[in-house]
């Protein structure tokens, strides 16, 4: 890994400013033998050899960019370093005229990224204030493509996919029956719809402990959340609610689609697979059942909701797998978003979210 780092020959003292990977550094009444170095924390200054400084073991250059005392310093202008190849902390230092005599010291680490090729990430402490540089980044930062972030105003804001534990726990678990919404306790066995009734003046929220097979609307004139610890199947349409009111799916298992169905009204989010066309035998064995199109004729599907997968280790969770005739000229599967569940999935399906950052 090898890092640029700014040279502007301007004061005495030696400063250095984070610029996400590149650093800028401020001296003056420079002379050739000044250089840089790359050293530990705890590395003592280097010992004199005659008249000059042992130089470190990592990488190390004058004032000219290059390792050869030779040439005026340069006034401005990109010296390229190469990185320590173990991860740890580590601090560029500074000495006057080829001697060990210290000017300055700036601190830095390096980092492994995880899971990619191993590629190794310079970065400044947190401390320092790693926020955002009026420049292009250049090289490795250790995202899982490689790249840096090139934006001028660089934001870090956390965020992870939950799970559907994470989901249930926090929407189900650890909610109660209150003015807004009822709280069904955990059924048992293989249910349908006549089993998640959204009677009442209450939303409700559901949590099943196996399998849900939809043949059919729900009942009732209120929203609901179904919790499904099993698969989630729908043999025929479900066009449950209104313009205000919907259900929302949250299944850990899969969600399979007979190629009978055409339409369905809600939100679909599965931590396994989600099927669009599956045969009447139902998805017995997923692999082979939604490995490839399945026919539907000209059963189009729209599903106005969305479809959302949590899932982070299947290839392609959402398989659209419609095959339609060949003189239909229609798309097999739409997906119209609906603005009304932005309303229902903040009344039933939401939490006080705290982000911090920080911007320069």
């Amino acid at each position: 890994m090898r890092i640029k780092i700014k040279l502007a020959l301007l004061v005495l003292v030696l400063v250095f400013f984070s610029l996400s990977g590149r650093n800028t550094i401020h001296a003056q009444i420079a002379t050739s033998g000044d250089w840089i170095g790359i050293f530990a924390p705890n590395d003592p200054d280097p010992i004199l050899q005659g008249n000059s400084a042992v130089k470190p073991a990592y990488d190390w250059k004058y004032v000219d960019c290059d390792q050869t005392l030779a040439g005026p310093p340069t006034n401005y202008g990109d010296c390229v370093f190469t990185m320590p190849s173990t991860p740890g902390n580590y601090e560029f230092r500074m000495y006057a005229n080829d001697t060990n005599v210290r000017m300055g010291t700036y601190g830095f680490s390096v980092i492994q990224s995880q899971g990619f090729g191993g590629t190794l990430c310079p970065i400044a402490p947190r401390a320092e204030g790693l926020i955002s540089t009026q420049e292009d980044i250049e090289g490795f930062f250790g995202n899982f493509t490689g790249q840096c972030i090139t934006n001028p105003q660089a934001l870090y804001v956390p965020f992870k996919i939950p799970t559907y534990d994470e989901l249930k726990t926090i929407f189900y678990i650890q909610i109660r029956t209150d003015s807004n919404k009822v709280k069904h306790p955990t059924i048992s066995g293989d249910k349908s719809q006549t089993d998640i009734p959204f009677d009442g003046s209450l939303d409700h929220v559901y949590n099943l402990s196996d399998d849900l097979n939809i043949s059919g609307n729900a009942a009732g004139p209120k929203s609901g959340v179904v919790f499904v610890d099993g698969d989630l199947r729908f043999t025929q349409d479900y066009t449950y609610g209104t313009g205000t009111t919907g259900t929302v799916f949250v299944v850990k298992g899969n969600i399979s689609i007979d190629a009978t169905v055409k339409t369905i009204g809600a939100v679909l989010i599965s931590e396994g697979i989600i099927c669009t066309s599956t045969p009447a035998t139902g998805m017995l064995n997923l692999n082979q059942d939604c490995s490839g199109l399945v026919a539907s004729g000209t059963n189009n599907l729209t599903v106005n909701g969305n479809l959302v997968s949590l899932s982070q280790t299947i290839v392609t969770p959402i398989r659209f797998r419609r095959n339609l005739a060949d003189n239909y000229t229609g798309a097999a599967e739409r997906v119209n978003l609906q603005p009304k569940y932005f309303v229902i999935l903040r009344h039933l399906f939401s939490q006080t979210l705290q982000i911090t950052t920080e911007v320069n």
